[in-house]
């Protein structure tokens, strides 16, 4: 799709809207004024499910949108620090009973491990 294409459909959509706007409600049916009410209803209805109105203030207040940004950075830092602490745990766990199995060649590596991070702990 080259420029002049794009430009065409611009138009073409700005020529859309601008034929919408200059319509009366003579020009539509019953029908057509309940599917527009129908789908109007639809889309409040939805804007109300997703907080739309909720997230336009948070938006317009510079000062409450920096308090919800610093407290969902503390949730994640905490967030990073519990499971990076929780996963370590887990895995010096393992290696402590994978080195009492006595395993030939793992098992003095991994002994080695173990006594390292029980003099540094």
């Amino acid at each position: 799709m080259d420029k002049d294409d794009e430009e065409n459909i611009n138009r073409d959509e700005k020529r859309d809207i601008n034929d919408l706007t200059d319509l009366d409600e003579k020009d539509f049916d019953k029908e057509d004024i309940t599917i527009i009410k129908r789908t109007l209803i639809k889309l409040v209805e939805d804007f109300h499910k997703f907080g739309v109105a909720e997230y336009i203030e948070i938006i317009r207040s510079p000062k409450r949108m920096i308090y919800i940004n610093f407290l969902a950075g503390l949730a994640r830092g905490l967030g990073v620090v519990v499971g990076a602490t929780l996963l370590g745990a887990i895995f010096l766990s393992i290696l402590f009973r994978m080195a009492d199995l006595n395993l030939p060649v793992i098992g003095e590596y991994i002994a080695r491990l173990v006594r390292i991070v029980k003099q540094n702990l």
